[in-house]
């Protein structure tokens, strides 16, 4: 029987792979992968999920009174004299009311679901993180029972913001945290970009809008939204992995001086510049070093112990 030495790998992360494994914590960088587990799970799970899904992800309840279905009038006989005619309309009135009790259907499973997904973000909290909400001065006017509102507060906590801090050094640390968010080294480029949106999202939130660039408006004659989603894309861009993107950035900035002004204006437009981008070579470098280091460390190991067992091999491999 093979016998562990006892050394626990503190060093590999938990995976995640249940419900419960995803929670809302104060200061965590991950809230939108949390976020996102949660909100897939609501829209597979729960009966016209991705109505209340759609919501949560753009923080805007759902407008059922748009997607009603109204009567062609221009389908209806008149003035319906043979037994077809009547036939027809009664065949357009059946369809058109099973499509308007379905509507309906729906807007009553969706006043339903949002007290299910409420309790289940809520549920999601630690002790700590339900005690910040529920001590928020608007908790029971504006985000008791609304999983809106309550995923909104979340994400504010989420990111250590404190309803007792000064409004100024609040909106500071919004714009700090925005600022100073780089991609991780290996971080996938969509991971990246959801965390730069959720705290871009915070900043708005504490600002109350957008934030406003008026020399920068009049410069690049745009308006007041176009020219921060142009603030937003570019901070994006400069704040990729510099090993990875390091030469685009340097190349918008040399066609800028040339006058050749490539730089994109939308968060989508630097999201296909970035994925379009071949890596630069000092990241394959890097990559490559971390590989070759790998290697000698296995050899190493083998030189180490020539005589291991299948079993010792496969206890090892399965510790790594």
């Amino acid at each position: 029987m093979i016998k562990s030495n006892g050394k626990k790998n503190h060093g590999r992360a938990k995976q995640r792979k249940v419900l419960a494994d995803y929670e809302f914590n104060i200061g965590s960088t991950d809230f939108t992968i949390v976020k996102e587990f949660i909100v897939n799970h609501i829209r597979k799970t729960y009966e016209y999920g991705d109505d209340i899904a759609k919501a949560l992800e753009t923080k805007q309840d759902m407008d059922f009174d748009s997607i009603m279905p109204v009567l062609d009038s221009k389908k209806i006989v008149a003035d319906p004299k043979t037994g077809e005619d009547k036939a027809t309309n009664m065949h357009i009135q059946t369809v058109h009311t099973s499509r308007v009790e379905k509507v309906i259907d729906r807007e009553a499973k969706y006043e339903s679901n949002k007290g299910n997904a409420y309790a289940l973000l809520l549920g999601q909290c630690p002790k700590v993180m339900k005690h910040k909400i529920k001590s928020c001065q608007d908790f029971d006017n504006n985000v008791d029972g609304n999983p809106i509102a309550l995923l909104k507060a979340i994400e504010e906590h989420s990111v250590c913001y404190q309803e007792n801090k000064f409004c100024i050094l609040i909106v500071i640390d919004a714009l700090k945290g925005l600022i100073n968010l780089k991609q991780k080294e290996n971080e996938p480029l969509i991971d990246y970009i959801k965390r730069f949106k959720s705290s871009c999202d915070v900043v708005t939130a504490q600002l109350g809008g957008n934030l406003k660039l008026k020399k920068c408006m009049k410069s690049l004659s745009l308006t007041e939204d176009e020219t921060y989603e142009a603030f937003k894309s570019c901070l994006l861009l400069v704040n990729a992995d510099s090993s990875k993107y390091g030469s685009l950035v340097r190349n918008l900035s040399s066609q800028y001086s040339l006058k050749n002004d490539q730089y994109p204006r939308t968060l989508v437009a630097t999201n296909n510049v970035l994925s379009n981008h071949r890596f630069d070579k000092s990241s394959k470098g890097k990559f490559q070093k971390k590989t070759d280091h790998s290697e000698k460390d296995k050899d190493k190991v083998e030189e180490s112990n020539p005589e291991l067992s299948f079993a010792q091999m496969f206890w090892d491999i399965d510790r790594s």
